[in-house]
């Protein structure tokens, strides 16, 4: 049931700066848990690029709402809606088949 969906919560300020205008409205939030060698590996490919990152274990609300079922799992936010990249491979394989600058 809806028992224990919950409202929304703002996002925080790390992710207020993933707005910015030259990523066409898009943004990237990565999950991640803590220890996890595979989701270091993913944090050192999208350093220097804005995105916002979110414990899964910690945020068990928004893991459910964005469908997060393993770690690292990236997710494309855009107006034509979301894509997703689960696991070192497939996250790679999108950054280095993207330009994603950060303005």
């Amino acid at each position: 049931g809806l028992g224990d969906f919950k409202e929304e919560e703002p996002f925080g300020q790390d992710e207020a700066k993933s707005e910015k205008a030259g990523n066409a409205g898009r943004r990237m939030l990565l999950f991640t848990a803590k220890n996890s060698p595979n989701c270091m590996i993913v944090r050192q490919m999208l350093s220097g690029k804005t995105y916002s990152s979110t414990d899964a274990y910690a945020n068990p609300e928004k893991t459910r709402q964005y469908h997060v079922t393993q770690v690292p799992t990236l997710i494309l936010e855009s107006d034509q809606g979301q894509e997703r990249y689960v696991g070192v491979n497939e996250i790679r394989e999108f950054l280095e088949g993207t330009t994603w600058e950060q303005s």
